[in-house]
């Protein structure tokens, strides 16, 4: 990782760039292989570029849905090309997020100043690695992302598997609901009962294990309702 985790790092190396010793590759490599590294092969970012024998699960994405049907599964640390277009990759994210599709994205460029990294973190991705890739700083940052998508009762990974399980209806019914829409609302908007309305949103949060509306907007970091 670049800066985040300075306590499983040894010494700092140029650009803000963590040198990992042995040990901590060791035990990175062994939390990566838990997990899958789903490559999105946009602009010179491919399977055929990563080095050689990685001690993890590699999946080629041709694009981003590819990506979400990979990371339903198991823990998954997403690998973009941040030097092809941050301001499409930004756009991608924040897109993921509003389908309730969160994932969990490494940045790699050959622009490793200061400035490019942080607009990284910024537009949402959680590590970065320099090109060309190296086999230390791609497992570290593998471990860590695979980490964050899988850590917590509503972790990115549980979330992306529940949503999976949602009607188009049920989210169009939640959204709605999260919107500050009240069930009388959506009905007339919907041309259903208000029964069916309610028959909808329960069915739902009981899909995503929320007790409430509320919840659920605490999970997605969303102002609830009201």
């Amino acid at each position: 990782m670049i800066g985040l985790n300075k306590a499983n790092a040894d010494t700092t190396g140029g650009a803000g760039m963590m040198v990992y010793g042995d040990d901590w590759v060791t035990r990175s490599a062994q939390r990566a292989g838990r997990g899958a590294l789903v490559v999105i092969e946009q602009g010179d970012l491919d399977k055929s570029l990563l080095p050689p024998g990685l001690s993890i699960q590699v999946l080629p994405a041709a694009d981003w849905h590819e990506a979400e049907q990979h990371g339903r599964d198991v823990p998954c640390c997403v690998l973009v090309d941040f030097d092809f277009d941050p301001t499409e990759l930004a756009r991608q994210l924040e897109d993921r997020r509003g389908r309730w599709m969160p994932l969990s994205c490494v940045a790699c460029s050959s622009d490793t100043s200061v400035q490019n990294i942080v607009h990284a973190m910024r537009v949402g991705c959680v590590d970065f690695v320099p090109k060309p890739i190296q086999t230390d700083t791609l497992l570290a940052a593998c471990a860590y992302a695979c980490r964050i998508d899988a850590s917590g009762e509503h972790s990115p990974r549980q979330f992306r598997s529940r949503v999976a399980t949602l009607t188009e209806r049920e989210i169009e019914v939640l959204k709605l609901f999260l919107d500050g829409r009240n069930t009388k609302t959506i009905a007339k908007q919907l041309g259903v009962t208000y029964q069916t309305i309610d028959k909808h949103r329960n069915r739902a949060l009981k899909k995503m294990h929320s007790h409430s509306l509320i919840d659920l907007a605490r999970v997605l970091k969303v102002k609830p309702p009201g």
